[in-house]
């Protein structure tokens, strides 16, 4: 468990994340939903899986990826006399083990850690703690909130859970059992998606009463999008493509945005952004004939936007980039050196920063 965390700190590039925070085991697939070994960025199924969905949400909050629409971010005094390049990064989180999946929103970053026996989810504040909440256990891969809850699953007990903001006594209520190695738990404002064994599932929180399958055969998924109660994922498998189906549901017949061969996925603005081999593409929801390539990288993952830039994340160069959702001809802008050692991990934004995890800490870094 944490045992302690600056408050905004300066953390020099290039980072070392806490060198001694050596990448944990994930957990091991084991089954069609994320085979153990294999690599979920390259839509295939990952120890350690790729994690951070994206989605538009409402009220105020894009809540799969963490970007908070609202405008009650308070001004740090480095982010108001910085100009993004030359802004500092800021350790938000520190002495972790395997931080993964961050999500943030008006008031809060919340972020799984794989580093005990069943993972644990926490909570901090935005500005920083000495001692982040312990919001309950489980590997999460995707994480949401309604601004009373917050939801995750627990890809190694096979449920989706959620707790209550500021704690739970660290016994998040089950609200989906039989859920077996279920990833990707996104929130529109009003519907659940996650993916479970391959099939896309949803539910209207908080009690998730009913759970339906809308879409079942699409292998191995681990990245689930949604906005405007639409459910958004990268199909995989030798007919790949990137595919959305309605909480209403879709007969079992999702629509196909376009083909393609990629993991992770975010929606914003009527637009989706994925990655295509080490390619980050866009395509309008309504569908397309060829994605638009709006950059690239050795390996990027993780994926985060706000509808003006992308950001992503690159193991293989240990940078976290960012682009103009038009496009970045000159190459994509080098926006932080990070020791990236876990493709659980994702670009998380609100109005003014962009955060995310490197092993042993959480970050951020004024845009």
């Amino acid at each position: 468990m944490p045992v302690a965390c600056s408050s905004f700190k300066d953390s020099s590039a290039p980072l070392d994340g806490g060198a001694d925070g050596e990448a944990g085991d994930a957990p091991d697939g084991g089954g069609s939903d994320a085979g153990a070994g294999s690599d979920a960025r390259a839509g295939d199924g990952a120890a350690g899986h790729d994690s951070g969905a994206g989605a538009d949400s409402a009220p105020g909050l894009d809540a799969s990826t963490g970007q908070d629409a609202s405008s009650s971010e308070t001004s740090a005094p480095d982010a108001a006399t910085c100009d993004g390049s030359a802004c500092p990064i800021e350790v938000v989180v520190d002495h972790l083990v395997q931080a993964t999946v961050v999500l943030v929103d008006a008031n809060n970053v919340y972020f799984g850690d794989e580093g005990s026996t069943n993972g644990t989810v926490y909570q901090c504040p935005k500005t920083g703690c000495t001692t982040p909440v312990t919001l309950g256990p489980g590997y999460a891969i995707g994480l949401g909130t309604d601004g009373t809850n917050v939801y995750w699953n627990d890809f190694s007990a096979g449920t989706i859970v959620s707790c209550a903001i500021g704690g739970c006594a660290n016994f998040p209520t089950v609200i989906a059992p039989g859920q077996t190695q279920s990833e990707g738990v996104t929130f529109d404002g009003t519907n659940l998606f996650w993916a479970t064994q391959g099939s896309i599932v949803t539910c209207v929180p908080p009690a998730c009463s009913t759970r339906t399958a809308l879409a079942t055969g699409q292998g191995t998924v681990v990245h689930v999008a949604s906005a405007s109660g639409v459910a958004y994922w990268m199909s995989t498998g030798t007919s790949g493509a990137a595919k959305s189906c309605p909480a209403a549901g879709c007969s079992q017949t999702p629509a196909r945005l376009v083909s393609a061969q990629g993991s992770s996925i975010v929606v914003k603005n009527g637009v989706a952004y994925f990655t295509s081999g080490n390619a980050v593409v866009s395509c309008p929801v309504g569908g397309c004939t060829t994605p638009f390539t709006i950059g690239s990288s050795n390996d990027p993952y993780g994926l985060g936007t706000d509808g003006t830039d992308i950001y992503w994340l690159d193991d293989l160069d240990q940078v976290v980039y960012r682009c103009p959702v038009t496009g970045c001809s000159g190459g994509a802008t080098h926006f932080a050196d990070a020791q990236l050692s876990q493709p659980g991990a994702n670009v998380a934004l609100d109005g003014q920063y962009a955060y995310w995890t490197v092993p042993s800490q959480v970050l951020r870094k004024a845009r």
